[in-house]
């Protein structure tokens, strides 16, 4: 051993390394040496610039040095002073005679082995095995907690009996989280659905906004394979809604009139139809009821307005008694409420005069309030003797874009608004049917109604612009568009959870037949009925008159 020490000092000084160990003269500082067992480990630690030595791996700027010069492997031939950084690094001497135990003892540490070469390449063949068979574990785990994750989906799935293909949906979108910057939040809370559609609340990633990820809608359709709207979330910049539809049509229904009386309308609940998210009914009120109806030949206008007249005539608080209907066209299909005691009139300039009368009722109705220190009819009814309570009073114009047409549009527009202006306060609510919901066809009115039951429409002659993707879906309709309407309201919301129809403000609803409406429709009353018979009356006084 002392021989071999002997020889690694003459290598030493060879190069320049004195045994004085100072920076100025090697580059080399604390310079010590161990023994351990046959082992001879020599530490130095390098300061400055050395010079006339061979270096492998000089790609640190501090380092520890480790002196190898193998006498054994030819592969290791050349001396080689292999630099490390940020770690402690041992020297053996090259002239041990247990090589074994110096190999063992060198590589145990393998940030040490890693700085010869030919170890280091197994060692970073190693490494990309260990990564690849690293990536395999981390895939199966995130596999199984998907799984896991799933499972609780899918039992939220059952649960509420919503379309089974929202599970795979929700897989895909957490698959690809990263790339769509989006991922389903809590669904327990913000997961609901039926047969026909899913609603979901989504995170987004990435520092992703709204608008970045709407973008991706067409995308999603192609991947989801369902109809796709990306809404925002006022209360959460951070969150978005998405709605799934997996049936994009509603299909024709016809319902008995006297379930929805016993069951709904008694309670004040208006039927409105079958939606994506199911049945919707509405709690009627106080406020301006008035409604706008409107589709063209086919599209089952008369008979969503009979339905209607049919629920209001038999709410209960709000029960609407007192019926007058004007047609500037046809008055066939109300002739059940004419019989029942309504006020039923044919013909623009009739349509006119009704309106005339119904509005002079309405003003009278407001002098009285005023008179008797009250501001609607609720208060007046209340502190009234049960004799001179007041009816609620509905008035039903159809073919109302006919009418101002064919007669005096100034005047017909001015009675209807002003009607429509007091009605709340006197009791009296307007329904309003049209084929077109064109400003040209029904005049400002459009803006004044709260409540609004757009059918089918050609959209090439009598859609508005703006209601070009309502025109756009009946196009793509394959079934019957009798009964589908958009419905838009103000302050006739749903009871039940709904869905807007893609990015407008309106719900797709598939609207009842009442199929047996006119045995349910009761007693009902009108004020014209009276002058018509003094009128008579006076006639046939007159007719006697002559005789004599």
């Amino acid at each position: 051993m002392l021989l071999s020490l002997v020889q690694l000092m003459k290598d030493l000084e060879a190069v320049g390394l004195s045994g004085k160990h100072t920076a100025d003269s090697s580059g080399f500082k604390r310079i010590s040496f161990d023994k351990l067992g046959d082992i001879t480990v020599i530490h130095f630690e390098q300061e400055g610039k050395v010079k006339n030595i061979k270096l492998t791996n000089w790609n640190q700027s501090e380092f520890q040095m480790c002196y190898v010069i193998p006498q054994i492997y030819d592969s290791l031939s050349d001396a080689h002073l292999v630099l490390h950084s940020k770690f402690t690094v041992s020297l053996s001497h090259y002239a041990t005679q247990d090589w074994d135990g110096f190999t063992e003892f060198v590589l145990q540490d393998e940030d040490i082995a890693r700085a010869f070469p030919q170890v280091r390449k197994k060692f970073e063949e190693q490494d990309k095995i260990q990564k690849q068979n690293e990536e395999i574990a981390e895939q199966a785990m995130r596999e199984v907690e998907m799984q896991k994750y799933l499972k609780g989906i899918l039992e939220i799935i059952e649960e509420r009996k919503i379309n089974t293909r929202v599970g795979f949906n929700i897989e895909e979108i957490m698959d690809k989280k990263d790339e769509w910057n989006m991922s389903v939040y809590d669904p327990k809370n913000y997961l609901s659905g039926n047969d026909k559609y899913a609603k979901m609340r989504l995170k987004l990633r990435n520092n992703a906004q709204y608008k970045d990820v709407k973008k991706l809608e067409s995308t999603l359709e192609r991947a989801l394979n369902c109809d796709v709207t990306i809404s925002p979330i006022s209360s959460d910049k951070g969150s978005v809604t998405m709605l799934l539809l997996y049936k994009t049509e509603l299909k024709s229904f016809k319902a008995n009139a006297g379930d929805f009386v016993e069951k709904f309308n008694a309670k004040d609940m208006v039927i409105l139809g079958d939606s994506f998210t199911g049945g919707l009914m509405s709690k009627f009120n106080n406020q301006a009821n008035h409604m706008l109806v409107t589709g063209q030949s086919g599209a089952g206008k008369s008979v969503l307005i009979t339905n209607i007249m049919t629920q209001l005539t038999n709410s209960n608080e709000y029960k609407f008694s007192e019926v007058y209907v004007g047609s500037a066209a046809k008055v066939a299909d109300f002739v059940a409420f004419e019989k029942q005691g309504a006020f039923l009139t044919e013909g623009t300039d009739n349509v006119i005069d009704m309106l005339a009368k119904v509005l002079e009722i309405a003003r009278e109705r407001e002098r009285l309030f005023k008179d008797k220190g009250v501001k609607n009819l609720e208060e007046y009814n209340y502190q009234a003797r049960p004799d001179e309570q007041m009816n609620r009073v509905l008035i039903v114009v159809d073919e109302f874009e006919t009418a101002l047409m064919t007669g005096d549009r100034e005047q017909l527009e001015s009675l209807t608004l002003s009607i429509l202006n007091i009605g709340r306060s006197s009791g009296v609510l307007v329904i309003i049917g049209s084929q077109s919901t064109m400003k040209q066809h029904i005049g400002s009115l459009k803006d004044k109604v709260q409540n609004k039951f757009l059918g089918y429409m050609d959209r090439q002659t009598s859609v508005d612009a703006r209601e070009q993707i309502l025109g756009d879906y009946f196009a793509d309709l394959d079934g019957e568009v009798q009964g589908t309407f958009f419905f838009e309201t103000s302050n006739l919301r749903p009871e039940q959870e709904y869905v807007r129809y893609k990015d407008t403000d309106r719900i797709l609803i598939q609207t009842p037949y009442l199929k047996d409406f006119e045995d349910h429709i009761p007693e009902l009353t009108n004020q014209f009925s009276e002058i018509e018979n003094d009128r008579v009356e006076d006639d046939d006084e007159d007719e006697l008159k002559l005789l004599f």
